[in-house]
C-alpha cells in the first residue's frame, strides 16, 4: 500500500480489499483499548469508555449457568483481558481492555510488555472463539509478536500430544 503516515491510508485499501474478499472470508479485527491520549494542547485526557455508545461487553455463560463478561486470562494469569466488541460496519471488532494499554506507543520498557500482552491475548480470543484463522494481517508494528505467539501455541500444543487451533 502507497500512502503517508499512519493508518488512515489503509482506510481505502481495506474497503476495497473487504467488499471484494466478503464472498469467500469472515472477517473480525482485534485491537486494544487504550485509555488516555494527548490532546492537541499536549495535555492527557482520560476517555469513559463505559459510557460510549457502541462498545458493549463481551457477555459469555459461565460453568455456574451466570451471565459474566469474557475475560481473556493470559501468561498464567498474569493478565486479565476483559473483552468489549462493536460492530463497525458489519465487522466485528474485538477490543481488550487491561491497564497495560493505558496510553499507545509508551516508548519503554511497557511498549514491548504491550506487545506481547496483545499477542498472547489474540491468541486466546481465537482459541475461545474456535477460529483458525486463514489470513492474519498484521499492519502495525505493536502487532508483529502475534505471530510468534501462534508459533508458540502451536509448538505447545504439539509437544502436548495436542493440536493448536492456528495448526493448518
Amino acid at each position: 500500500a502507497l500512502g503517508r503516515g499512519g493508518l488512515g491510508f489503509l482506510k481505502g485499501e481495506e474497503w476495497w480489499a473487504s467488499s471484494r474478499l466478503l464472498d469467500e472470508f469472515s472477517f473480525l479485527a482485534v485491537t486494544p483499548l487504550y485509555e488516555n491520549f494527548i490532546d492537541s494542547n499536549g495535555n492527557w485526557n482520560s476517555l469513559d469508555w463505559d459510557n460510549i455508545e457502541g462498545i458493549e461487553p463481551v457477555w459469555v455463560i459461565n460453568e455456574n449457568d451466570q451471565r459474566t463478561q469474557l475475560v481473556l486470562e493470559a501468561h498464567h494469569d498474569t493478565y486479565r483481558f476483559a473483552v468489549y466488541w462493536i460492530n463497525s460496519n458489519g465487522i466485528p471488532v474485538f477490543i481488550f481492555r487491561h491497564p497495560i494499554f493505558s496510553n499507545l506507543y509508551p516508548g519503554d520498557d511497557r511498549q514491548t510488555e504491550q506487545y506481547g500482552a496483545f499477542a498472547r491475548a489474540y491468541v486466546e480470543l481465537m482459541k475461545i472463539l474456535d477460529i483458525s484463522p486463514r489470513i492474519v494481517r498484521l499492519n502495525e508494528s505493536q502487532l508483529f509478536l502475534v505471530a510468534k505467539a501462534i508459533d508458540n501455541d502451536i509448538q505447545y500444543f504439539k509437544e502436548q500430544g495436542l493440536r493448536s487451533n492456528f495448526a493448518g
